[in-house]
């Protein structure tokens, strides 16, 4: 079955349903993946480019200080995205894609964050 709806550009798109009327919906499937290590200090740090192909990305602290992530922004401490020490973790996925840039500061200098992209 196909239902007709209208976007907020006013144009028709073509939606696939099943028998019951049950939207049909498609995520493309993950075949590459990057990963790596960053080293994080007390001044903001890039840990992950933009990406507009980004379908995930998995951030793991690796390290005995805690670490900040923030988006699109450089970090400041205290702020943004906590990650604790030795294995605080935050995913990026489907849910809550974000495509931009990724910064990080850690409350200590040589601290360690793994990073894992597709």
């Amino acid at each position: 079955m196909v239902v007709v709806a209208i976007d907020s550009s006013n144009i028709p798109r073509f939606l696939l349903t099943d028998a019951n009327g049950v939207l049909q919906t498609f995520i493309p499937g993950i075949n590459i993946a990057t990963s790596g290590n960053v080293a994080v200090g007390v001044a903001s740090t890039n840990v992950l480019a933009a990406n507009a192909n980004r379908r995930f990305a998995v951030f793991v602290n690796d390290s005995a200080a805690i670490i900040y992530l923030f988006f699109g922004t450089p970090a400041v401490l205290n702020q943004g995205i906590r990650l604790n020490a030795l294995g605080g973790a935050y995913e990026i996925n489907q849910t809550c894609l974000y495509t931009g840039q990724v910064t990080a500061i850690a409350t200590a200098v040589g601290s360690n964050l793994t990073v894992t992209e597709g």
